[in-house]
């Protein structure tokens, strides 16, 4: 899929009616904090000009309301991000975690960069402050998300959600028509010299027939070792169904 089909999921997907719950708690949470609004709806960060192989997800976006108008609208629907460019630059650390392992897995012609939620709630135009509650979250994964894996149809699915967001997921097929979880674990242990710590690791295989998607959920880079954090992902694209004890 290229990013001129993304983006005509989000145009279909991003309407009235699937955003009217996120409407409709925004004038509820307005009541108790009358400066909350919405940022976004916002596009993926980076789509690849190839195939898409692996996903990677954060929760949502960190723009300003005050940056918001700096991205094009599109469709009057959505704000167009993929012009930062992510993979050329280097001084955002999360998206150099993620560059890192797409140069060892899919290399970068094959990935794409997204949100959980394509909107973000806060009471402040300046900074980065997020007052999105799951309720949000809930109503996007279902209606855009799930459309949004479902048509990339990658192989692999990252997210650095840690499992905040599990009960909406789980409930999802992304287009498939079965799925299983891998393992009854939900950690993994890491080790760097004498110490070890310990992450959320939550691998889950979606089937249509003989084709497979799996999905990992995991913690995010900020303030993981990142080195051995990088390290198990790589792995696990090798390996999706490799149990960890």
């Amino acid at each position: 899929m290229g990013r001129n089909s993304l983006f005509r999921i989000y145009k279909d997907a991003i309407n009235p009616k699937n955003c009217r719950f996120c409407e409709q708690a925004l004038v509820e949470d307005r009541k108790k904090k009358p400066k909350t609004k919405r940022v976004g709806p916002f596009s993926c960060w980076h789509m690849g000009e190839k195939a898409t192989e692996i996903v990677f997800v954060g929760k949502n976006t960190w723009v300003s309301k005050k940056q918001e108008t700096d991205y094009k609208l599109v469709n009057g629907k959505f704000r167009d991000v993929t012009p930062e460019d992510v993979f050329s630059r280097d001084d955002n650390k999360y998206f150099n975690f993620i560059r890192d392992i797409v140069d060892k897995t899919s290399g970068r012609g094959s990935v794409c960069v997204t949100n959980l939620a394509k909107c973000k709630v806060t009471d402040d135009d300046e900074s980065y402050v997020d007052l999105t509650a799951n309720k949000y979250y809930g109503n996007c994964i279902a209606k855009v998300f799930s459309e949004e894996i479902a048509g990339l149809n990658p192989r692999y699915v990252v997210l650095f959600t840690n499992m905040y967001f599990n009960e909406y997921l789980e409930k999802l097929l992304f287009g498939r028509k079965s799925c299983e979880d891998i393992g009854k674990r939900r950690t993994i242990t890491v080790t760097r010299g004498k110490e070890n710590r310990t992450y959320p690791w939550l691998v889950r295989k979606y089937k249509n027939g003989n084709k497979e998607m799996y999905m990992l959920v995991t913690r995010h880079p900020q303030r993981a070792w990142r080195k051995e954090l990088k390290s198990e992902i790589v792995k696990w694209t090798q390996n999706p169904e490799r149990i960890h004890y």
